[in-house]
């Protein structure tokens, strides 16, 4: 029997997406919205609530590969929006406030492996596994500055995650520093 895995930024995203929706106590949430990126690795938001009261708001990114942030600062970004911002850039939808979280250095905590394999005949097999970081922000516990949940907001309004990385000149950049970023974003609907 000869079985072939081939792997794509779009079985990541699914596979991720089983792997990392843990569910936690709340009346509502907006599920896990994803952006996902061979180059830049993947940003996830989920929202809990009920109608327009945020109970908790978490942040994750999984690195592309094992050495991305290896000797880096960085930082998580909630970005609150008046517009959708999917697919526009961030001059086009800008964002009306910002939360940062502290400063982290390295690459996040092993969050899982993802091994592909390839059965050659019923003689041998090869077998490439990567080991994936994960970092992980609450605002219930108090991850990013002045957005302390719980709070109310507006109707339509959009909330996204996303990194930065520090540059080598020490000033902070998005992780896909194209104007559009590597945004994870979920809408507050009543």
């Amino acid at each position: 029997m000869r079985r072939v895995l081939i792997r794509s930024g779009a079985v990541m995203s699914v596979v991720l997406s089983l792997l990392l929706s843990t569910a936690l106590p709340s009346s509502a949430t907006s599920g896990w919205k994803w952006a996902n990126s061979t180059d830049y690795g993947s940003q996830g938001i989920n929202i809990y609530g009920s109608g327009l009261q945020i109970t908790d708001l978490v942040g994750r990114f999984v690195t592309p590969n094992g050495d991305y942030l290896r000797d880096r600062d960085w930082r998580f970004v909630i970005d609150r929006y008046g517009c959708d911002p999917r697919g526009k850039s961030t001059s086009a939808c800008p964002a009306t406030d910002r939360w940062f979280s502290g400063t982290r250095h390295g690459n996040p905590p092993k969050g899982g492996t993802l091994c592909t394999t390839l059965n050659i005949g019923t003689v041998a097999s090869i077998q490439d596994c990567q080991d994936y970081g994960m970092g992980v922000a609450y605002a219930s516990d108090d991850a990013f500055s002045g957005f302390g949940v719980p709070r109310t907001s507006a109707d339509g309004i959009w909330f996204c995650t996303e990194i930065q990385r520090k540059t080598n000149a020490g000033a902070w950049q998005n992780n896909k520093p194209d104007g559009y970023g590597l945004r994870a974003c979920a809408e507050i609907k009543a």
